[in-house]
């Protein structure tokens, strides 16, 4: 599995007498489902197989490749508040470990997906192995967006993981 994380930043302009929320909400570029967040991870998983015809005229994977591509959107405070500036490393720490949490998600699917296409049997014909690997890869996808969502729920959008801040 070939992995690639990288995050992308949005500018928050924290002004005296603001507090960190109202910056927050002003400066976010991030919407979904009719919410503002603050932030997000977007990631793609792709494979890549490769398949042998064997003696007996039967096909198998011979080798198989998934690239996972994550990129997490988050803020950066612009700020001359000290106070506001501690207050707000603790709540993009916390953000952060929510955001990672979603790539954990994907990457375990990911490494799934490659284990499940290399364990796959040999078929009668290289379009039957094709298409089975490729449902097996979408199959596997769609748990993962599931998972995230359910991650979503299960951790109020990461407060209970302490993203949240006044």
């Amino acid at each position: 599995m070939v992995e690639d994380v990288s995050y992308k930043w949005y500018s928050v302009f924290h002004k005296p007498g603001m507090s960190l929320s109202q910056a927050l909400n002003q400066s976010t570029p991030i919407r979904g489902e009719g919410r503002k967040y603050r932030g997000h991870t977007q990631w793609n998983i792709k494979w890549h197989f490769d398949w042998e015809v064997d003696s007996e005229g039967r096909c198998h994977i011979s080798e198989s490749t998934t690239d996972l591509t994550a990129v997490i959107t988050i803020p950066g405070l612009v700020s001359s508040d000290e106070k506001a500036k501690a207050k707000f490393s603790r709540y993009i720490a916390n953000l952060k470990t929510h955001e990672m949490g979603h790539v954990e998600i994907a990457r375990k699917a990911a490494m799934d997906i490659d284990k499940g296409i290399l364990s796959l049997p040999a078929m009668n014909t290289c379009e039957e192995l094709n298409s089975a690997a490729n449902r097996l890869g979408q199959a596997r996808l769609q748990m993962a967006r599931d998972e995230g969502d359910q991650y979503d729920v299960k951790t109020q959008h990461g407060r209970t993981q302490g993203v949240f801040i006044k």
